[in-house]
Protein backbone atom coordinates (compact mmCIF):
# COMPACT_ATOMS: atom_id res chain seq x y z
CA UNK A 1 0.00 0.00 0.00
CA UNK A 2 2.91 2.23 -0.05
CA UNK A 3 5.74 2.44 -2.57
CA UNK A 4 9.42 3.89 -2.47
CA UNK A 5 12.39 3.91 -0.87
CA UNK A 6 11.69 5.63 1.98
CA UNK A 7 10.45 4.25 5.48
CA UNK A 8 7.00 3.96 6.01
CA UNK A 9 6.16 3.34 9.76
CA UNK A 10 4.20 3.04 12.65
CA UNK A 11 1.01 2.55 10.84
CA UNK A 12 -2.55 3.18 12.53
CA UNK A 13 -5.78 2.62 11.77
CA UNK A 14 -8.46 5.37 11.27
CA UNK A 15 -11.83 4.58 9.82
CA UNK A 16 -10.47 2.44 7.08
CA UNK A 17 -7.64 4.72 6.19
CA UNK A 18 -4.17 4.65 7.71
CA UNK A 19 -2.26 7.22 9.28
CA UNK A 20 1.29 6.56 9.22
CA UNK A 21 5.07 8.24 9.83
CA UNK A 22 7.15 8.72 6.32
CA UNK A 23 10.59 9.45 7.07
CA UNK A 24 12.38 11.05 4.07
CA UNK A 25 15.65 11.04 5.41
CA UNK A 26 15.71 14.81 6.72
CA UNK A 27 12.59 15.18 8.36
CA UNK A 28 9.69 12.67 9.27
CA UNK A 29 6.32 13.74 8.46
CA UNK A 30 2.58 11.94 9.15
CA UNK A 31 0.30 10.92 5.92
CA UNK A 32 -3.22 9.95 5.40
CA UNK A 33 -3.43 6.50 3.54
CA UNK A 34 -7.09 5.33 1.69
CA UNK A 35 -5.26 1.60 0.78
CA UNK A 36 -8.48 0.91 -1.14
CA UNK A 37 -7.65 4.29 -3.33
CA UNK A 38 -4.24 4.21 -3.07
CA UNK A 39 -4.43 8.34 -2.17
CA UNK A 40 -2.88 10.04 0.19
CA UNK A 41 -2.76 12.97 2.01
CA UNK A 42 0.67 14.68 3.98
CA UNK A 43 -0.31 15.70 7.31
CA UNK A 44 2.56 17.32 8.60
CA UNK A 45 4.93 19.59 6.68
CA UNK A 46 7.77 21.89 7.46
CA UNK A 47 7.32 21.10 11.24
CA UNK A 48 11.00 18.77 12.35
CA UNK A 49 10.16 15.34 13.25
CA UNK A 50 7.13 13.82 13.42
CA UNK A 51 6.57 10.52 14.17
CA UNK A 52 4.33 7.11 16.09
CA UNK A 53 0.85 8.47 15.59
CA UNK A 54 -2.04 7.09 17.17
CA UNK A 55 -5.60 7.51 15.70
CA UNK A 56 -8.15 8.05 18.53
CA UNK A 57 -11.03 5.41 18.29
CA UNK A 58 -13.33 7.96 17.13
CA UNK A 59 -11.24 8.82 14.48
CA UNK A 60 -10.84 12.54 15.31
CA UNK A 61 -7.65 13.31 16.13
CA UNK A 62 -4.17 12.00 16.02
CA UNK A 63 -2.01 12.52 18.41
CA UNK A 64 2.19 11.65 17.55
CA UNK A 65 5.46 13.02 18.93
CA UNK A 66 7.27 15.83 17.31
CA UNK A 67 10.32 17.82 17.81
CA UNK A 68 8.96 21.16 16.34
CA UNK A 69 9.78 23.06 19.83
CA UNK A 70 13.53 21.38 20.14
CA UNK A 71 12.14 18.82 22.77
CA UNK A 72 10.19 15.76 21.52
CA UNK A 73 6.54 16.27 23.04
CA UNK A 74 3.31 15.14 22.49
CA UNK A 75 0.79 16.96 19.80
CA UNK A 76 -2.42 16.68 18.30
CA UNK A 77 -3.70 17.53 15.11
CA UNK A 78 -7.75 16.86 13.33
CA UNK A 79 -7.48 13.98 11.33
CA UNK A 80 -7.40 16.23 8.15
CA UNK A 81 -4.01 18.00 9.46
CA UNK A 82 -5.32 20.96 10.57
CA UNK A 83 -5.74 22.58 14.41
CA UNK A 84 -2.21 21.48 15.61
CA UNK A 85 -2.08 22.16 19.17
CA UNK A 86 0.76 20.70 21.97
CA UNK A 87 -0.21 18.53 24.62
CA UNK A 88 3.03 18.29 26.68
CA UNK A 89 6.14 20.48 27.16
CA UNK A 90 8.52 17.60 28.41
CA UNK A 91 9.91 14.32 26.37
CA UNK A 92 6.86 12.54 25.79
CA UNK A 93 6.92 9.68 23.13
CA UNK A 94 4.68 6.17 22.21
CA UNK A 95 1.36 7.35 23.10
CA UNK A 96 -1.95 5.13 23.25
CA UNK A 97 -5.47 6.25 23.21
CA UNK A 98 -8.04 4.91 25.89
CA UNK A 99 -11.27 3.50 24.45
CA UNK A 100 -12.62 7.02 25.29
CA UNK A 101 -10.85 8.68 22.63
CA UNK A 102 -10.09 11.37 25.40
CA UNK A 103 -7.11 9.75 27.68
CA UNK A 104 -3.87 9.29 26.78
CA UNK A 105 -1.18 7.28 27.68
CA UNK A 106 2.84 7.62 26.61
CA UNK A 107 6.17 7.62 28.24
CA UNK A 108 7.63 10.41 29.63
CA UNK A 109 10.62 11.35 30.60
CA UNK A 110 12.34 13.46 33.25
CA UNK A 111 14.70 11.70 34.95
CA UNK A 112 13.84 8.30 34.21
CA UNK A 113 11.42 6.74 32.31
CA UNK A 114 7.71 6.44 33.60
CA UNK A 115 4.17 6.48 32.15
CA UNK A 116 1.90 8.91 32.50
CA UNK A 117 -1.31 10.02 31.18
CA UNK A 118 -3.64 13.43 29.85
CA UNK A 119 -6.05 13.98 28.00
CA UNK A 120 -7.18 15.28 24.48
CA UNK A 121 -7.14 18.95 25.32
CA UNK A 122 -3.82 19.05 27.28
CA UNK A 123 -3.95 20.32 30.97
CA UNK A 124 -1.80 18.49 33.80
CA UNK A 125 -0.22 15.60 33.51
CA UNK A 126 -0.61 12.56 35.70
CA UNK A 127 2.13 10.51 36.37
CA UNK A 128 0.68 6.01 37.00
CA UNK A 129 3.54 4.88 38.06
CA UNK A 130 6.99 5.93 40.20
CA UNK A 131 9.25 2.54 38.71
CA UNK A 132 11.24 2.96 35.16
CA UNK A 133 8.43 1.87 32.80
CA UNK A 134 7.77 2.78 29.02
CA UNK A 135 5.56 2.01 25.74
CA UNK A 136 2.01 1.94 27.29
CA UNK A 137 -0.65 0.55 25.78
CA UNK A 138 -4.58 0.69 26.78
CA UNK A 139 -6.31 -2.81 26.71
CA UNK A 140 -9.38 -2.56 24.62
CA UNK A 141 -12.02 -2.36 27.89
CA UNK A 142 -9.18 0.90 28.73
CA UNK A 143 -9.15 -0.82 32.41
CA UNK A 144 -5.32 -1.76 31.93
CA UNK A 145 -2.64 -1.31 30.16
CA UNK A 146 0.66 -3.28 28.96
CA UNK A 147 4.06 -1.96 29.44
CA UNK A 148 7.57 -2.66 29.84
CA UNK A 149 8.29 -2.54 33.82
CA UNK A 150 11.43 -2.53 35.95
CA UNK A 151 12.00 -2.94 39.60
CA UNK A 152 13.67 -0.11 42.00
CA UNK A 153 16.38 -1.60 41.86
CA UNK A 154 16.66 -4.02 39.20
CA UNK A 155 17.80 -3.50 35.90
CA UNK A 156 15.87 -6.46 33.82
CA UNK A 157 12.87 -5.39 32.39
CA UNK A 158 9.61 -7.07 32.95
CA UNK A 159 6.05 -7.18 30.89
CA UNK A 160 3.95 -5.39 33.34
CA UNK A 161 0.30 -5.49 33.46
CA UNK A 162 -0.92 -2.34 35.66
CA UNK A 163 -4.19 -0.54 36.28
CA UNK A 164 -4.84 2.14 34.04
CA UNK A 165 -5.73 4.74 37.04
CA UNK A 166 -2.22 4.11 38.56
CA UNK A 167 -0.52 1.70 40.46
CA UNK A 168 1.83 -1.70 40.79
CA UNK A 169 1.50 -4.01 38.37
CA UNK A 170 -1.12 -6.69 38.68
CA UNK A 171 1.01 -8.97 36.71
CA UNK A 172 4.30 -9.78 35.28
CA UNK A 173 5.87 -11.64 32.81
CA UNK A 174 9.82 -12.32 31.63
CA UNK A 175 11.11 -10.00 29.33
CA UNK A 176 11.57 -12.66 26.28
CA UNK A 177 15.02 -12.18 24.29
CA UNK A 178 14.67 -10.84 21.00
CA UNK A 179 11.45 -9.14 21.85
CA UNK A 180 10.46 -5.84 19.49
CA UNK A 181 7.81 -3.33 20.71
CA UNK A 182 5.15 -2.26 20.34
CA UNK A 183 2.77 -4.66 22.33
CA UNK A 184 -1.16 -5.43 21.18
CA UNK A 185 -4.02 -6.95 22.74
CA UNK A 186 -6.16 -9.19 21.46
CA UNK A 187 -9.59 -7.83 21.12
CA UNK A 188 -10.98 -9.58 23.70
CA UNK A 189 -8.58 -8.37 26.22
CA UNK A 190 -7.01 -11.69 27.39
CA UNK A 191 -3.94 -11.97 25.83
CA UNK A 192 -0.89 -9.56 25.00
CA UNK A 193 0.91 -10.17 21.20
CA UNK A 194 4.56 -9.14 20.84
CA UNK A 195 7.01 -9.68 18.15
CA UNK A 196 10.17 -11.66 18.81
CA UNK A 197 13.33 -11.72 16.03
CA UNK A 198 15.15 -14.77 16.82
CA UNK A 199 17.39 -16.15 14.25
CA UNK A 200 17.48 -13.64 12.13
CA UNK A 201 13.39 -14.15 11.70
CA UNK A 202 10.49 -12.28 12.94
CA UNK A 203 7.40 -13.71 14.27
CA UNK A 204 4.69 -12.86 16.70
CA UNK A 205 3.63 -14.01 20.04
CA UNK A 206 0.38 -13.92 22.05
CA UNK A 207 0.89 -14.00 26.18
CA UNK A 208 -2.31 -14.69 28.41
CA UNK A 209 -2.39 -12.05 30.68
CA UNK A 210 -3.88 -14.57 33.39
CA UNK A 211 -0.30 -16.56 33.12
CA UNK A 212 0.94 -19.42 31.45
CA UNK A 213 3.49 -19.94 28.75
CA UNK A 214 3.60 -17.71 25.59
CA UNK A 215 2.71 -19.23 22.38
CA UNK A 216 3.97 -18.73 18.70
CA UNK A 217 1.28 -17.07 16.79
CA UNK A 218 3.24 -17.05 13.16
Amino acid sequence: VTKGTNLANYPSWADGRVVYALSSGDNTDLYLLDPREGSQKQLTANSGNNDFPVVSPDGRYVVFSSDRTGVLSLWRIDIDGSNPKQLTNQFSTKASFAPDSRTIAYMSSANSHTISTITIDGGEPRQLIRNESGHPVFSPDGSKLACIYSEKDDTQWRIAIIPATGGPPVKTFPFPSGLSLPFRWTPDGKSIMYALRRRGVGNIWVQPIEGGEPKQLT
